[in-house]
């Protein structure tokens, strides 16, 4: 009899999960659930069969075999662990199907030897598979789903239930057990090595025929069951006999059910089925989404109303109601979506406040949508006289903040029309203005956007603004009254000179100007369109094209007015194609990378077109002629672009042929996750530590990201870096903080399988000093063995070279450093020579146990050679692993150095990082060489070759006469050889420079401002920094690119401003040791945001001040008595603002201090507890002073606060953390209050924030 068997698995079963398709096939006998797990798992099985039994045939009756103890085994396999279940039986039925001519049915397996230790890859293979049976299951099962299956690892999480850095933790250990084992079998293999070779068990996919008979001659084995006498069921037994004695368990009787399988289905020659999404442990999360709605206990909320749409309302709505269990499941994301951008999930239910969320396809997880606490919140809508505007649509959105990050925005209400999300969101004003919400979250802060016809849209969200917490739901929540404005209109019309671009196909897009949203439409049959309840206000209107033309149009600016209407035309024409390649390091193309342009035909910078690299690399714009910016933007997964990603600037000519890029943008290889194992300075790992990544590129955002708790033996997995993607190579900062508390810092070098080890500077054992106070930084060093280590030097904020700033460590390795302080955290810094340096970046202070390790495992050393390949003696070897992010700011480089020896020798003992080498030896020559990054423990041959240095020259001239400048002087601190002065001719020469980016700091007592066109940054050019004012900067460094024979550059100077004068107390008498300090009028801040133009008076009260010249902003004195940070006896004194022009001379002015009050109060928290340790200041409404000498002080344990030295006038009392304009502050955290000279004022209350996370 033949059987026929299906090959075409039932649609319907391929999302179910493994564990219901087993029960189904164990209790019900469902053949089509046991022929799906065939198809499954037949790569993963196939590869073990093939590399373990040696031949095609015994491969075959294993592969059969391993199905048929499935079969009678299915009943008690978990499924969380089939996969690995499946590769041991398929591994033990493959050692039998290869000795089964012997007949050795009874022999227990756990004593068959393995293959012997040889090279060649298929032996290697069979070795691996056979080290990788005797694993146990615990880290086994992690090894095989994310190897032999080819999963990622945050599939295998979800397939295992178990979080992410448990999973990474077990693949590690799994990896380091299998390298024991085989070097003990004689296979010696680096980390590297074996996960490259484990990396070549992922099963190929199948040919078309393999799979067919492969899966048929199972399915026929299983048909056939015990009353078959074939190997293939001879080899099953004796597994199962093994698998019963070794387990004391009795065989559970099981009949196998014959398969009589759809005699409609088709034939065995059809081409298996395509199987990747059945494989998958969360199959919708790929194609699809599925979530959970909770409650704001955890519990699950049934019954609740959830939408999914595209960003910004694109794409075709869907929406579901949560089951009983609060899940829901979309089986596909919206069609018509920008699939740039995340899905927006919206969950309503009565009872409840909305709660937004957002999904994406390219990772496949479940959503958690928690619904907050409902509570009300009232306000009016009026016109500008005050009357009420009846109707009136008013939405709410909400604050969110992501540690120091905030955002905010609203639900796409107009693509939600008609559904309970728009009335949980929106609300119509009665008769008088009012509205009334039900539905607001209780405590969040919101937003408020209202329309009405004939008005111009209201928003109250703005950068300058949301941080004032002007409407915080609650019991004390004030009145949102919102006021519209007359409306501006924006019409227009749309024209095409592209017979195959019809008017219909474009969109009309309204950016920027006062409101937060991108306004769209599209234009009417004849090409019209219009925009109504527009604010007044600057606006870029542009067109959105059709994807698959070569069309293209300028975009324009508009400036509606008050009750005015813009007309504006706009034209679709043909495209100039400009064309370029994103490749990787070393030529390769990469495609489906992303990228936009930015021009004239989307003034906004809205980031239309964009456009995907084709197989070759190459992407194609087709753009109107004008100027235009080309950017990166996305990647593909494998790659990214660097941070800093340059951008490229092209000429088009209408006219002329396309406009071709020579120079590719780069893209660079990573990794997706990095897996590490954190350890002490012995290598003994360090358990559950919290690992977090940290952010050393930027002065904004999170210093640390989210931290991740690593396991028992210190494994931990990251998924990103705020430093950008994670590059093969290159090293991730890392903050490790140990269950006692105590902070380190370390660093993880980037491997091709995303794993490293980050070694922790501390040694187990050993304890540091106990008794240190608060504002002491104290601490144990001691070597690699554990022994204390003397004469180290420990140097606080180490670029300041003064005494007070460090130490050395004494015989006992123990140091002690006073009057650290307690507000900010400190950098510091441990060298040795012969040792490599330890440096944490914010270290806390008062720290009690603190034990530091040092090693001599980690530096780079080889010989340094001129151009002419000789050593050179004596080369100054630098090396740069800046930039750190510091507690108050950046330190753009951090220098390690040593000396070459006579022999051009050189050894330079670094911290784990990654270091850009500068080396400069004039006379000789110059290297400059990219980052590149080191582990600990590597000793790295790092030869240097020097090349000619670069001769850099200026001519530096007045921006008013346009004579030569003599005197100004460019330099660099931390290079005392690279200084220059200009001659009487203005002209300054400079040589042996690297080639490069090179930043100059520049110097002059005659001038006050530079600037020059040769500059490669735009802000060091001449630049209006505050149109509003006029104010301009320009009296920083100046960046150059240095190349061989570049031309001279021309630096341009103005002269400064001189004010001479004295400064009085309240009495008329001169006060020395005043500080005189100059404040940008209206912004309560310095000119320059520190306190480089202040200046202190002689003892007869005298100065002498040189300053920029204010332009057309405005600029006046202020008086402090005592410096920086001291308060003597007066409060500050001001003058009125001036407006100062280039080469003016002030003489003879007189600033008086002041007679101060005093403030007293006290500062709560949210729930009313007193906060302790926070600080407050007084800053003027006048905003005439400078905030740097601001009236400080700091709360006591009670809370309490009593603020002296105040300047008798309104002032803002307000509580840490400060804004640099005291009126931005969040409400309640300021109070304004009226003081008079010698007034005590009591009683002020402020409610302080949570401070920003470090």
């Amino acid at each position: 009899m033949t059987t026929t068997f299906r090959t075409v698995v039932d649609v319907s079963l391929r999302h179910v999960p493994d564990a219901d398709l087993l029960r189904r096939f164990a209790r019900a006998g469902d053949d089509a659930a046991f022929e799906l797990l065939v198809w499954r798992y037949q790569r993963l099985v196939l590869g073990v069969c093939r590399r373990v039994a040696g031949n095609e045939h015994d491969a075959e009756d294993a592969f059969q075999a391993t199905f048929l103890v499935l079969a009678r085994r299915a009943g008690i396999v978990r499924a969380e662990s089939l996969a690995g279940w499946l590769a041991r039986v398929a591994y033990r039925c493959s050692v039998r199907a290869r000795s089964g001519h012997r007949a050795q049915q009874s022999l227990d397996l756990s004593g068959v030897p393995a293959p012997e230790p040889v090279t060649p890859e298929s032996d290697l293979a069979a070795l691996l598979d056979a080290e990788l049976d005797r694993l146990p299951d615990k880290y086994r099962v992690p090894v095989v789903l994310c190897y032999l299956l080819g999963k990622t690892y945050q599939q295998a999480a979800a397939e295992l239930n178990c979080p992410l850095g448990t999973l990474s933790g077990w693949v590690t250990r799994g990896k380091e057990l299998l390298r024991a084992r085989l070097t003990r079998r004689g296979v010696a293999l680096s980390v590297g090595a074996l996960a490259a070779n484990l990396d070549m068990l992922t099963p190929h996919a199948l040919a078309s025929g393999d799979g067919t008979r492969f899966v048929t001659a199972a399915l026929a084995a299983h048909s056939s069951g015990d009353s078959a006498h074939s190997r293939a069921a001879v080899v099953a037994n004796g597994v199962l006999r093994m698998m019963a004695w070794k387990s004391k368990v009795p065989l559970v009787a099981c009949g196998v059910v014959a398969l009589v399988l759809g005699l409609t289905a088709a034939s065995v020659g059809l081409d298996p089925p395509r199987q990747p999404a059945a494989a998958e442990p969360a199959p919708v999360a790929e194609k699809g989404i599925r979530g959970v709605v909770k409650d704001s206990d955890g519990a699950p909320v049934a019954k609740a109303f959830v939408i999914a749409v595209g960003a910004n309302g694109t794409g075709k709505r869907l929406d579901t109601t949560t089951d009983a269990e609060g899940r829901f499941t979309f089986d596909r994301f919206p069609e018509g979506q920008d699939p740039l951008f995340a899905t927006t999930l919206v969950a309503v239910k009565d009872g409840f406040a909305p709660v937004v969320g957002h999904a994406s396809a390219t990772f496949a997880n479940t959503v958690t949508l928690t619904l907050p606490k409902a509570t009300t919140y009232t306000g009016t809508v009026k016109d500008r006289d005050g009357k009420a505007i009846a109707g009136a649509e008013v939405q709410f959105g909400v604050v969110t903040n992501h540690g120091n990050v905030t955002s905010w925005g609203y639900t796409p209400i107009k693509a939600l029309r008609g559904t309970a999300v728009e009335k949980a969101y929106t609300v119509k004003t009665d008769a008088t203005g009012a509205f009334r919400f039900t539905t607001v979250p209780d405590g969040a802060q919101l937003i408020f956007r209202a329309s009405a016809p004939g008005f111009a849209e209201r928003d109250t969200a703005s950068a300058a603004g949301i941080h004032k917490r002007d409407f915080v739901a609650g019991p004390n929540a004030r009145s949102a009254n919102l006021v519209l404005e007359p409306e501006a209109i924006v019409r227009g019309r749309v024209t095409s000179r592209m017979p195959t671009v019809s008017v219909k196909k474009v969109t009309v897009h309204l950016t920027s100007g006062p409101a937060t949203s991108d306004r769209f439409m599209a234009p009417d049959d004849e090409g019209r369109f219009e925009f109504r309840g527009v604010a007044a206000g600057s606006y870029n209107l542009f067109l959105a094209l059709p994807t698959d033309s070569t069309a293209a149009a300028a975009g324009v600016t508009v400036n509606p007015k008050i009750g005015e209407t813009a007309d504006v035309d706009l034209e679709v024409l043909d495209g100039v194609e400009v064309t370029g390649t994103v490749k990787v390091r070393g030529g390769e193309p990469v495609a489906g990378a992303t990228l936009k342009a930015i021009g004239s035909f989307n003034p906004s910078g809205h980031g239309l077109p964009q456009v995907t690299t084709d197989k070759d690399g190459r992407f194609r714009f087709w753009l109107p002629p004008g100027e235009a910016t080309l950017t990166t933007w996305s990647t593909p997964t494998g790659f990214a672009f660097p941070n800093n990603s340059p951008r490229k600037k092209v000429t088009v000519s209408a006219g002329r042929g396309p406009v071709v890029l020579n120079e590719p943008f780069e893209a660079v290889r990573v990794v997706t996750g990095l897996s590490g194992k954190v350890t002490d300075a012995t290598g003994q790992p360090i358990a559950h530590v919290k690992v977090s990544a940290l952010q050393h590129s930027s002065a904004c955002g999170n210093f640390a990201s989210g931290p991740v708790t690593a396991s028992w033996d210190g494994q931990f997995r990251l998924e990103s870096s705020p430093n950008g993607p994670l590059e093969v190579g290159r090293s991730v900062p890392l903050r490790i903080e140990t269950s006692d508390g105590q902070r380190f810092e370390a660093a993880a070098l980037i491997g091709k399988d995303g794993a490293a080890e980050v070694r922790v500077p501390t040694f187990p054992g050993v304890d540091g000093p106990k008794d240190v106070k608060p504002e002491e930084l104290a601490g144990v060093v001691v070597d690699e063995k554990g022994k204390p280590l003397a004469g180290v030097k420990v140097h606080v904020w180490d670029w300041v070279d003064s005494p007070e700033n460090y130490t050395f460590t004494g015989a006992d390795g123990v140091f002690r450093i006073k009057d650290c302080g307690t507000k900010q955290d400190v950098q510091v810094r441990f060298r040795k020579d012969s040792y490599s340096p330890v440096m944490i970046i914010r270290q806390k202070v008062g720290v009690k146990g603190l034990v530091i390790a040092m090693d001599r495992t980690t530096y780079f050393e080889g010989v340094v050679r001129g151009p002419d390949g000789k050593p050179v003696a004596g080369a100054l070897v630098r090396a740069d692993q800046g930039p750190k992010m510091l507690d108050g700011g950046v330190a753009p480089q951090v220098w390690t150095e040593t000396v070459a020896d006579a022999q051009g020798r050189y050894r330079l003992y670094v911290q784990p990082d990654e270091y850009a080498f500068h080396i400069r030896v004039p006379g000789v020559g110059v290297a400059r060489i990219a980052k590149t990054g080191i582990a600990h423990g590597q000793g790295r041959k790092f030869d240097i070759a020097l090349e000619p240095g670069v001769t850099f020259k200026a001519r530096v001239v007045d921006s008013v006469s346009g004579k030569p400048v003599a005197g100004l002087r460019l330099f660099d601190w931390q290079q005392k050889s690279i200084d220059g002065k200009s001659n009487s001719d203005g002209e300054i020469t400079i040589k042996d420079m690297l080639p490069g980016e090179f930043t100059f700091g520049v110097e002059s007592t005659s001038h006050a401002r530079w600037w020059s066109e040769q500059v490669i940054r735009d802000w060091e050019r001449k630049t209006i920094d505050d149109p509003k004012t006029g104010w301009q900067r320009n009296f920083d460094g100046l960046t150059f690119d240095l190349k061989p024979g570049m031309a001279a550059v021309t630096i341009v100077a103005e002269p400064v401003v001189r004010v001479t004068g004295r400064v009085l107390d309240p009495d008329g008498n001169p006060v020395g040791g005043a500080t005189v300090a100059p404040a940008r009028t209206g912004s309560g801040n310095s000119l320059t945001g520190d306190t480089r133009f202040s200046v202190e008076t002689k003892t007869d009260g005298t100065f002498v001040m040189v300053l920029p010249a204010s332009g057309a902003a405005e600029y006046n004195l202020v008086a402090h008595d005592g410096k920086y940070g001291e308060w003597r006896k007066w409060a500050n004194g001001v003058l009125p603002p001036v407006r100062t022009k280039p080469g003016e001379v002030i003489d003879n002015v007189t600033l008086r201090l002041t007679r101060p009050g005093t403030v007293r109060g006290k500062v709560v928290d949210a729930k009313g507890r007193p906060v302790a340790g926070r600080e407050v200041r007084a800053t003027p409404t006048d905003a005439r002073e400078n905030r740097y000498y601001d009236p400080t002080t700091t709360t006591k344990a009670d809370g309490t606060f009593e603020l002296k030295f105040v300047r008798p006038t309104e002032q803002q009392v307000q509580v840490a953390p400060f804004w640099l304009r005291g009126a931005d502050a969040p409400t309640n955290t300021s109070l304004t209050v009226g003081v008079k000279e010698g007034q005590v004022v009591e009683g002020v209350s402020l409610v302080a924030e949570e401070e920003p996370v470090k």
